[in-house]
């Protein structure tokens, strides 16, 4: 098939050029995801960022410049670009749980809130208020920011850092091991 009539199907939302793009380009779209997701929980993400990026191209389409790249070159940067971006998604989801199993466990037992306090406990003491006023209290930064007197970004910080160091305390313990 000519790459001028496949181009002019998806523009005009002609459902033979989406499977034509799927017949040329799928083999190649499908490479790039599974040489981008390759780790163990990130294969399977794969048929649903597949018909993601499908359907991306659907869409911008019409963004397509053939003066700036060829047509191959411009679907596989999408398709790379889609597969980055849900690979730091699933890094900064994994980075997160922690502390998210916290928060549920808090939920879950009341008793649960002495060993959060316990467990913030490694936290310098600026950090600890931040924490509990985060993640006891429910406080936005911008609230938290006021209380305490910092910039919000500050706040950010903090918590990000506290967080850095709660994962490490939480995955040390769960070695077995006690700070």
């Amino acid at each position: 098939m000519d790459e001028r009539v496949l181009i002019r199907q998806l523009k005009d939302k002609d459902f033979q050029g989406l499977e034509s793009l799927i017949e040329f380009y799928g083999a190649s779209i499908l490479r790039t995801v599974h040489g981008i997701l390759n780790q163990g929980t990130e294969k399977n993400h794969w048929p649903d960022l597949e018909n993601e990026i499908f359907y991306e191209i659907w869409q911008k389409i019409h963004q397509y410049d053939e003066k700036k790249s060829s047509f191959a070159t411009w679907v596989l940067m999408i398709a790379r670009s889609r597969c980055i971006d849900k690979k730091r998604q699933l890094k900064k989801e994994q980075t997160q749980q922690p502390l998210e199993m916290i928060n549920q466990t808090l939920i879950e037992d009341p008793l649960a809130k002495e060993d959060f306090l316990y467990l913030i406990d490694v936290l310098n003491e600026t950090d600890q208020k931040i924490f509990v006023l985060h993640y006891f209290y429910q406080l936005t930064p911008q609230e938290i920011a006021s209380s305490v007197g910092l910039e919000t970004s500050a706040i950010y910080n903090h918590l990000s850092r506290g967080r850095t160091k709660l994962k490490k305390v939480l995955q040390e313990r769960m070695m077995g091991r006690e700070i």
